[in-house]
């Protein structure tokens, strides 16, 4: 960045400020750009040194709708600081995108997820290496999009996730629709709303039609407040330990894991899983790393366009009752080093819709399985870069 940019006073756009150190531009030019409005990004965070200076920038004061705050990625250690610096960086009130990453603090500042910013409709948290609580973000009544990557130290998402203890709302997350969870290594527990402990009959994620789950080697069970999500239409899971996909009826959750630990207080409650209407609206699912048991609940979400089953190693055969999900048009097996057979031929005919199979990286598949699918084409590609390819890209589009 050029020194003195604090002279530019009628200065309204700057989508980029880089702080520098020592006798580099400091933060507190920014606050003289009074008529500084719209988008920007704000890098070398950690070359502030406390809340003052942060509040120098007068950030509050300024129209800005969509702000990014990073700090330093090669400075992995808890950083005091960080948390006063943050403080200090308060947005105005209108703002409608953030973005927070490589953030060293243990605690995110009182105004993330303050009431006053109403208005935010997307946050991205990246990269938080020390908080071991994620926000509270459920009474936000426009929030639509969430992604939290890489919170490496959250163990439970809980009742701090959904609302405090001023909050009165009824629906939570009333306007979220894509909500992402990724590379959440030590998260082991995600609580339902219920049990808030003056929560009452709650509704949660009423508008939810995206959820991506991936990364998260140690999360077992989803909340049971999953199973009313009535708006959900992609489901991407890449947890390799989960043991339950929201809205399967529970005999048949049970009579896919008997060689579960026994004592387990969830699994006891399971007989009063609530029904669901999950099953009956997603249309797109990403099954990864998931345990070869849960590929028989599968045949449940029969409103499914596009299938996805990747790296599960333990599976050598498709459940035949994939034929159950008779709107499928698309189906996508991607290193599953022990697959050999698709169904019968009989299964794969009365999948009528499908009109595209790729089978990749799968070194046991028999290719003259092809003759029970005669009226699909068979894509099978093992270029190395394939996954970082179109199709992929199709899909989480």
């Amino acid at each position: 960045m050029p020194n003195n940019m604090g002279l530019l006073t009628c200065l309204q756009t700057l989508p980029i400020f880089v702080v520098g150190q020592d006798e580099g531009p400091s933060i507190e030019e920014l606050g003289a750009l009074k008529n500084l409005r719209g988008e920007i990004d704000i890098y070398n965070l950690g070359f502030v040194e406390d809340e003052e200076e942060a509040k120098s920038a007068k950030l509050k004061e300024k129209e800005i709708f969509k702000l990014g705050l990073y700090w330093d990625e090669e400075e992995e250690d808890y950083r005091d600081k960080d948390e006063k610096v943050l403080e200090g960086l308060q947005p105005h009130r209108n703002l409608k995108s953030l973005t927070i990453q490589w953030f060293g603090g243990k605690k995110f500042p009182s105004w993330v997820g303050l009431s006053l910013h109403h208005n935010l409709i997307e946050i991205k948290l990246k990269c938080i290496e020390n908080c071991e609580e994620v926000p509270t973000l459920g009474h936000l009544p426009c929030l639509r999009v969430l992604e939290i990557f890489r919170m490496e130290k959250v163990r439970t998402i809980g009742s701090e996730f959904y609302s405090d203890e001023s909050c009165k709302n009824t629906i939570l997350f009333p306007a979220l629709r894509i909500l992402k969870l990724k590379y959440m290594y030590v998260l082991e527990e995600w609580k339902d709303a219920k049990e808030l402990a003056s929560a009452g009959e709650v509704s949660v994620f009423p508008c939810l039609e995206v959820l991506t789950l991936s990364g998260c080697p140690k999360l077992r069970y989803l909340p049971d407040s999953l199973n009313t999500c009535v708006s959900l239409q992609k489901l991407v899971v890449g947890c390799g330990d989960l043991r339950y996909l929201p809205g399967v009826p529970s005999s048949i959750i049970r009579s896919g894991i008997e060689d579960l630990p026994t004592g387990s207080e969830y699994l006891e409650n399971w007989d009063c899983l609530p029904s669901s209407s999950i099953q009956l609206s997603l249309q797109s699912l990403k099954f990864n790393r998931g345990p070869d048991t849960l590929l028989d609940q599968i045949q449940y979400f029969i409103a499914l366009k596009i299938l996805w089953i990747q790296e599960c190693n333990e599976m050598v055969d498709l459940p035949e009752s994939l034929d159950n999900i008779s709107s499928l048009q698309q189906l996508y097996l991607v290193c599953c080093r022990n697959l050999e057979h698709l169904p019968t031929k009989e299964a794969m005919q009365r999948l009528t819709q499908l009109k595209k199979l790729v089978i990749s990286r799968c070194p046991k598949f028999e290719h003259n399985e092809r003759i029970k699918i005669s009226h699909v084409p068979l894509v099978d590609i093992n270029s190395p870069l394939w996954l970082d390819g179109p199709y992929c890209k199709e899909f989480c589009d």
